[in-house]
C-alpha cells in the first residue's frame, strides 16, 4: 500500500516541472519539514532540524502562515510517525495533508568541510505537484544567511511577481548569532529535561535578544509547575515576538496557580482584546464566576462555547455556573454535553450523578456544592490562535493542545 502510494504521487509530480503557474494562486498554510542530512556527520543533525525554525519564520509572510514545530510533530503523532523518522515523499504529503496544509517545503543539506549546500523543493499539496530544485551555497558559519537566501527563493516560488532583491529581504531580519542558535535548536531537539534547560539557558546567556530561548524556559518551568521562575522567563518577550500572545497566556495561568487572580485576570482580559480564543474567554468565564460576577461570567463561558461548541471544559464550567445560579435544568444538560464530549470523564460523571441526586432527594441532603466540583481552567491551547494572521487555521480540534507539555 505504501509503495503504490509512493509511486501514485511521484507519476502526478514531475520532480523538475515548474510550480509558478500553481504559485499564482492565493497562498494559505506552508508547513516545512527537517533537511536530510548528506554530510555523513551526525553531529551536524542539529541543522536539520535548523531549517524549519529559520524558513518558517521568514515565510509567514501577509497572507500566508506556517506551521510550528510542534503542530508538525503533532501531524506526525496523527498519522502514526515517530519524530525524527526518515520521510519519504507519501509520508510528507500524509503528514502535510492532515494538516491541511497547501504547501510543504522539503529539502538536504550537505557539508564537504569548507562549503554547505542546501536544496530544497516546494510541494503543491493540492494538486500535487512539486517544484524544481532550489539552491543556495556559503560558509556554514553563515548557515542562517544561506537559509534566509533560500526562503527567499521559496517566496519567488510562492509569488513570482515579489518584487524584494535578495540582499534586502535578508538584511530585514534580525541577526541571529549562530552559536545561541545552534544551543537552540538542540534544546528544541533534547527529550532530557535537564538537556533542554542547559541548552535554553545558555542560548539566551549567548543572545538574550532572541527571546525564544526565553519562551521554552518559561514553558518548561511551566509544565514542571515551577510558576514563579516561567513567569520570570515569560515576562522577557516583548510584543512582535512570534510566541508573545503564547507566553501572555500562560503568564495568566500562572498569575492564577498562584492565587493571584487580579493580576491573573488583568492578563486574560488584555489578551481577549487581542486574540479570539476559547480558552481566554473560559478563563476570563471562571475568574468572573469566582468573584460573583455571574452575568459576566455566563457571558464568557457562552462566548467560548460559541467558538467551539464541543469544548467539554466550557460545558463543564457552564454547567456548574447554572449549578450555583440555581438552574439545574440547565446545568444537567451542559453536564451532559461535557460526557458527550468525554464519556470518561469521573469528575463530570460524578457531578451528574450528583445532578440525579438532587432531583431524587433535594440539595439539603448532600454536601456543600463546592466539596466536589471545581471550576475548569485552561492551561493548555492551539497554538495556532495565538500566532500572527492564524485565527486558528490548521488543524484547530485535530492538535492535541500543546500549551503545557504535561497535564
Amino acid at each position: 500500500m505504501r509503495l503504490t502510494l509512493i509511486v501514485f504521487l511521484f507519476a502526478l509530480c514531475p520532480v523538475h516541472g515548474n510550480a509558478s503557474a500553481e504559485s499564482a494562486l492565493p497562498i494559505q498554510s506552508v508547513v516545512v519539514f527537517p533537511f536530510e542530512n548528506q554530510s555523513g556527520r551526525t553531529e551536524l543533525n542539529w541543522i536539520s532540524e535548523s531549517f524549519p525554525e529559520v524558513l518558517q519564520a521568514r515565510l509567514s509572510l501577509p497572507g500566508r502562515f506556517a506551521f510550528s514545530r510542534e503542530e508538525r510533530q503533532a501531524g506526525h503523532d496523527l498519522v502514526g510517525l515517530p519524530a525524527g523518522a526518515s520521510m519519504t515523499l507519501a509520508s510528507l504529503y500524509k503528514v502535510a495533508e492532515t494538516l491541511d496544509a497547501d504547501w510543504a517545503v522539503t529539502g538536504s543539506f550537505e557539508w564537504d568541510g569548507e562549503t554547505l549546500a542546501a536544496r530544497t523543493q516546494l510541494f503543491n499539496i493540492r494538486t500535487p505537484n512539486l517544484s524544481h530544485r532550489l539552491e543556495e551555497r556559503g560558509p556554514r558559519h553563515k548557515l542562517i544567511e544561506v537559509q534566509s537566501r533560500l526562503a527567499w527563493r521559496l517566496v519567488k516560488e510562492f509569488e513570482p511577481g515579489f518584487r524584494v532583491a535578495q540582499s534586502d529581504f535578508v538584511r530585514r531580519f534580525p541577526k541571529v548569532w549562530l552559536n545561541a542558535f545552534e544551543n537552540l535548536i538542540r534544546g528544541l531537539m533534547a527529550s532530557d529535561r535537564d538537556a533542554q534547560l542547559k541548552y535554553f539557558t545558555r542560548a539566551y546567556e549567548l543572545d538574550p535578544q532572541d527571546r525564544r530561548a526565553a519562551f521554552e524556559l518559561g514553558r518548561l518551568y511551566f509544565a514542571d509547575k515551577k510558576y514563579k521562575p516561567s513567569l520570570e522567563w515569560l515576562k522577557k518577550l516583548r510584543k512582535g515576538d512570534d510566541r508573545y500572545w503564547e507566553s501572555e497566556f500562560l503568564q495568566g495561568a500562572g498569575h492564577f496557580l498562584l492565587e493571584d487572580y487580579t493580576k491573573a485576570e488583568s492578563v486574560f482580559r488584555a489578551l481577549a482584546r487581542q486574540v479570539s480564543a476559547p480558552e481566554v474567554l473560559n478563563n476570563l468565564g471562571v475568574l468572573g464566576a469566582r468573584n460573583g460576577k455571574q452575568e459576566e461570567a455566563l457571558g464568557r463561558l457562552q462566548a467560548a462555547l460559541d467558538l467551539d461548541p464541543d469544548d467539554g471544559d466550557v460545558h463543564f464550567n457552564l454547567a456548574l455556573l447554572y449549578w450555583k445560579r440555581g438552574d439545574r435544568q440547565r446545568a444537567r444538560d451542559h453536564v451532559g454535553e461535557s460526557l458527550r464530549v468525554n464519556e470518561g470523564d469521573g469528575e463530570a460523571r460524578a457531578f451528574a450523578d450528583r445532578l440525579d441526586e438532587e432531583s431524587k432527594y433535594g440539595e439539603h441532603s448532600l454536601p456543600p456544592k463546592d466539596a466536589e466540583v471545581g471550576w475548569r481552567l485552561k492551561v493548555e491551547y492551539n497554538p495556532g490562535v495565538f500566532r500572527p494572521g492564524r485565527n486558528g487555521a490548521g488543524l484547530s480540534e485535530a492538535l492535541p493542545a500543546l500549551g503545557a507539555l504535561a497535564r
